[in-house]
């Protein structure tokens, strides 16, 4: 009677590895899958990371206050690193009038874009604007406020409808 008692308890036990085994398969298929994604982010944050690198380069090298610019794609940003903080009253961009370009060649232009002024790695927007299609050729805009920046921010967020490249041409005017 106890062998019989003892071989069920045994039954049991072999049931309870059995299906021991099926959670760990499934916890292993789990594990593979979590480390296929975070392999997956990790290339995310490698390319987050070229992009930072990217623009940190761009910082460097525009203490300038003016330049051309061109961007892959409607979106883009550039950073200006002045050589001391100033209060930038307006700004101006430049792209070849709808009217004289050819082949299409105005839909590089930009279209809505935003002024940054940079402290401490925080941001303040200083004004949103739209470049005129119809507007001249430099098209100036004004820029509200006193607050003097050392860092600069512009940002496209949009061009006339080419999805392979923004360009143009920016000045900024201070106090």
């Amino acid at each position: 009677m106890i062998l019989n008692e003892d071989q069920k308890i045994l039954n049991v036990d072999q049931q309870i590895l059995n299906e021991d085994k099926k959670i760990l398969n499934e916890d292993q298929k789990i594990l593979n899958e979590d480390k296929k994604i975070l392999n997956e982010d990790q290339k995310i944050l490698n390319d987050d990371k070229k992009i930072l690198n990217e623009d940190k380069k761009a910082w460097e090298h525009s203490s300038n206050t003016n330049g051309k610019f061109f961007f892959v794609g409607k979106k883009g940003s550039v950073y200006f690193n002045l050589p001391q903080p100033k209060v930038i009253t307006d700004l101006t961009l430049a792209h070849i009038t709808k009217v004289k370009a050819a082949n299409g060649a105005f839909a590089t232009a930009p279209r809505d874009f935003s002024l940054y002024g940079m402290k401490a790695d925080k941001e303040q927007l200083l004004g949103r604007f739209t470049y005129n299609e119809r507007g001249t050729v430099h098209q100036t805009f004004t820029i509200p406020g006193q607050e003097a920046f050392g860092r600069l921010r512009l940002a496209m967020e949009s061009n006339w409808g080419d999805t392979a490249s923004t360009c143009f041409h920016v000045w900024l005017q201070d106090a």
